[in-house]
């Protein structure tokens, strides 16, 4: 692709955030689910599951600072119940390419960590929100993470 093409393809996608920044929560994350869902199956899923099996399934040490690297973050913010996960720089390869640069792209991050934790954890009742992301103006994106009883 010549660049005038690449440049026309950032220009549609940058309009298409846009106008999915419009609708309802609700609609922005139908729109990213099965984005997301592809994005994460083969590359992040896998090497959750593996800490979660070596977690014994226990969230608190799934979510322990320990398991903190260069491309993740996470913490407990109450035992049980309360969580953050994050990444200390922007590491969706749309962004990378040019291509997301609103804050509704972040959606996409968002329905990922849901469907991950939905599929560790199918039992138990989990929501997701976002608190920043680099697209919005911070310095990380961050993600709170609730948990219901099972």
């Amino acid at each position: 692709m010549n660049e005038e093409n690449l440049n026309q393809a950032r220009s549609f996608y940058s309009n298409l955030e846009q106008q999915i920044a419009t609708l309802p929560a609700e609609q922005q994350g139908h729109v990213f689910r099965k984005c997301a869902i592809h994005c994460v199956s083969n590359t992040v899923l896998p090497f959750l599951r593996n800490r979660y099996e070596n977690c014994g399934g226990d969230m608190d040490l799934f979510f322990s600072e320990k398991e903190n690297s260069e491309y993740s973050f996470q913490k407990v913010v109450e035992k049980g119940h309360i969580y953050e996960m994050g990444y200390p720089r922007c590491l969706c390869f749309m962004h990378d390419m040019g291509f997301a640069t609103s804050q509704a792209h972040c959606e996409c991050s968002r329905q990922s960590i849901l469907y991950i934790l939905h599929e560790l954890f199918p039992m138990r009742n989990i929501s997701v929100e976002m608190v920043g992301t680099v697209l919005g103006g911070a310095d990380k994106c961050t993600f709170r993470i609730m948990v219901g009883k099972p």
